[in-house]
């Protein structure tokens, strides 16, 4: 059963990456790509995307560890450096997910919108924006975590009464 589950794990990891950064393949003007691209590098959205995929596998293996508490730790230190590895590799390339994300910003803004943004990014607030986003992101994911353990325990019961109210269990 163990084996079955690290076999799962780099899918579960690539399905949820694939469906948060799916594009559309539409073909986007060099100039507003480039600028596009600028806007993702002064506000630090590659850093900010592979600290919420470290923050993911680092919960997706503490899940796992409690789910399976024979798993060697070492095993968890070692896929968690393959899996953030690979997380940071995959925003490079041609069919990377910075490329992916261009096109994503392409069909959201036009490219007046993104001088704009590029404008505010290059502003004292807006870098005081990017400096702060790894903290907040970090402390909010935290916030996060303290509700759902604090929360889930009800949720499962709500869940657990709906789901017998329903009859799928008895």
């Amino acid at each position: 059963m163990c084996h079955v589950r690290w076999k799962l794990l780099p899918i579960l990891c690539v399905t949820v990456l694939a469906h948060a950064w799916a594009a559309n393949g539409q073909t986007v003007d060099e100039s507003f790509r480039s600028d596009i691209r600028k806007l993702l590098e002064i506000t630090g959205s590659v850093q900010l995307g592979n600290q919420a995929a470290s923050l993911f596998t680092g919960q997706l293996l503490d899940t796992l560890k409690k789910a399976q508490p024979s798993i060697p730790d070492r095993a968890l230190v070692i896929a968690k450096q393959v899996l953030d590895s690979e997380f940071a590799k995959a925003f490079e390339g041609p069919d990377g997910l910075t490329e992916q994300m261009v096109a994503i910003y392409a069909t959201h803004f036009t490219p007046e919108d993104i001088r704009g943004l590029l404008a505010f990014y290059s502003s004292v607030l807006g870098q005081k924006t990017v400096a702060s986003m790894p903290a907040i992101f970090q402390e909010g994911a935290a916030a996060g975590q303290l509700w759902a353990e604090k929360q889930m325990p009800r949720v499962g019961e709500i869940l657990q009464d709906r789901l017998r109210a329903e009859g799928f269990i008895p």
